[in-house]
């Protein structure tokens, strides 16, 4: 669902919508580079990921996404992977959850 705090002329607007669309049609196979990275311990590629999905996530009106993608980007710059796998999953579960509705 799209953030209902966003502006209503960008949650109104079709192309706005469009763009937000394409974000959640990647996420799957972000999310999936994401666990790739994760097993081959690729901790700088993973970060830069997580750095790139907290933005995006915020831009396209996706607090909780961006709140999760922050968590997980701060514990790699802290060289901290032990929680990373259940992290990732509880990602998963929630970006499956995601739907794009200009009514919420």
């Amino acid at each position: 669902m799209i953030n209902p705090e966003l502006p209503a002329d960008l949650a109104n607007d079709p192309e706005f919508l469009s763009l937000v669309e394409q974000f959640v049609s990647r996420l799957p196979g972000t999310l999936g580079e994401a666990g790739a990275l994760l097993k081959d311990r690729r901790w700088e590629a993973l970060t830069q990921l997580m750095h790139n999905l907290k933005g995006s996530a915020g831009g396209y009106g996706f607090p909780e996404l961006t709140r999760q993608a922050e968590k997980i980007h701060g514990l790699l710059r802290k060289h901290e992977t032990d929680a990373l796998p259940a992290l990732l999953e509880e990602m998963k579960r929630y970006c499956q959850c995601i739907s794009v509705s200009a009514e919420g």
